[in-house]
């Protein structure tokens, strides 16, 4: 097959709307990671506080 008589599409044709919705979109999943990160951060950080014997590293000692 003679692939010179495709035509060649740009990859920058979205609209502008487009690209507006996805940035909003990623603005949100970037928060929300934060928040989910954050929020399970603080809470072993708090059972370390609470408990001193509690492992904070995910490995228990052999």
């Amino acid at each position: 097959m003679n692939d010179k008589n495709k035509p060649v599409v740009p990859h920058d044709f979205q609209d502008p709307g487009v690209k507006k919705v996805k940035r909003i979109a990623s603005m949100i999943f970037i928060c929300l990671m934060a928040f989910i990160v954050g929020g399970s951060y603080l809470h072993q950080q708090g059972q370390a506080a609470q408990n001193p014997n509690y492992e904070t590293s995910g490995f228990s000692d052999p």
